[in-house]
């Protein structure tokens, strides 16, 4: 029995490998390991929780021409004692026709759909995620079949934020459209986001419009603002009081403003919003602190909740959901962040835990194993 085998417990591949492996990547160190099974296998494991034994999770992400994410989701034995099956759409606007991206995704999403927990329908497309926005496109068509989805992963590279607003097919655009779809889930969904976060990383635009929401808790939510002044060692007055501020505190404040953003959509869909986990770590050394964001939300439909009747005909009065209740956790949530660099410093059993789990992850995409960890000792060094 191999490594891989007693940890993942699945057969072999048998498909060719790619001809050429490429070089590891950012996303390939110890601590994006951190991530998928701390926060997003967590979830995986939680929504199936909340479906009947044998259904089908329906999943959108961005997952890269190697299907890393998927390939762990669908391998671990933890996401699979629940016996329900994986239905997967992918955007990868990297790997077009030709590329040798596209050469390992077509590998690796024949692998995946090879097994017998993902419907076969699943796929990938060479697609921009901005083209959701488009209902022209082959994205939109093939979202729509989906009617919703159940995890949505959006494993950004650069920053949500970066895109000036109003820009025509804009993620903010993306976005507006999915949530459109999960409007008619009745099922608890989850949203995996990961983005930059920074000084340099938010358009002053976006800014402004986020500050606005935070600004609004900040006057109208005493917990809310309480919270901000007893977590925060930095509680903005106003949106320049931004300029001047530290990484660590700007990050507390966008990544809240960007949870009430998502709050706000939450609310708009009849449904409750819980930020269940936040953690970070640096991109690139040249970093002061924490500037990647990964955040896991929860979204609970408040099932057969009317809309109101307009000539108070009907018995039942519904009950709005308390926006100032949702939000007032927020800041608490936000400021125990789990710096994910400073834990496995720290922690030298994690670090090596994380490195050989990851380590098996990538020899199931085709990776050598022994490259990697000498890989990872040099980039440690």
């Amino acid at each position: 029995m191999s490594d891989i085998d007693g940890i993942f417990a699945v057969p072999s591949y048998s498909h060719q490998r790619p001809p050429s492996v490429p070089a590891f990547q950012p996303w390939h160190r110890p601590r994006k390991q951190y991530v998928r099974s701390q926060q997003w296998l967590s979830e995986y494991q939680w929504l199936g929780d909340q479906r009947p034994e044998g259904a089908t999770l329906r999943y959108l992400g961005l997952p890269g021409a190697d299907m890393l994410d998927l390939r762990y989701l669908t391998a671990h034995p933890d996401a699979r004692r629940s016996n329900q099956f994986l239905w997967f759409l992918g955007f990868d606007r990297s790997a077009k026709p030709g590329t040798r991206d596209n050469a390992r995704l077509n590998i690796s999403e024949r692998e995946l759909r090879d097994l017998p927990m993902v419907d076969g329908r699943s796929k990938v497309l060479s697609d921009d995620f901005k083209l959701l926005a488009d209902t022209d496109s082959v994205a939109w068509q093939a979202a729509d079949d989906f009617e919703c989805f159940d995890l949505i992963n959006l494993d950004l590279c650069g920053s949500l934020m970066h895109e000036e607003p109003d820009l025509t097919l804009s993620n903010y655009d993306a976005i507006l459209t999915l949530m459109g779809l999960q409007r008619f889930q009745r099922r608890p969904w989850s949203l995996l986001l990961t983005t930059r976060i920074g000084h340099d990383k938010v358009h002053p635009g976006v800014r402004s419009k986020l500050w606005g929401l935070f600004a609004e808790n900040m006057g109208d939510c005493p917990p809310f603002a309480q919270a901000v002044e007893e977590q925060f060692k930095f509680a903005p007055a106003s949106e320049a009081d931004l300029d001047g501020c530290s990484q660590r505190d700007f990050f507390h404040v966008l990544v809240t403003s960007l949870s009430k953003w998502l709050l706000r959509y939450a609310l708009d869909m009849h449904a409750r919003m819980e930020l269940t986990s936040v953690a970070a770590y640096q991109v690139y050394g040249g970093s002061t602190d924490i500037d990647m964001a990964s955040l896991v939300f929860r979204f609970i439909p408040e099932v057969g909740m009317p809309m109101g009747d307009p000539a108070a005909l009907a018995s039942h009065v519904p009950t709005a959901i308390n926006e100032c209740e949702l939000a007032a956790p927020l800041p608490s949530l936000v400021a125990d962040v789990v710096d994910i660099d400073a834990l496995l410093s720290a922690d030298a059993n994690a670090l090596a835990s994380f490195t050989s789990s990851s380590a098996d992850l990538l020899e199931l995409a085709h990776y050598e194993r022994a490259d990697y960890l000498t890989w990872v000792a040099s980039d440690r060094a």
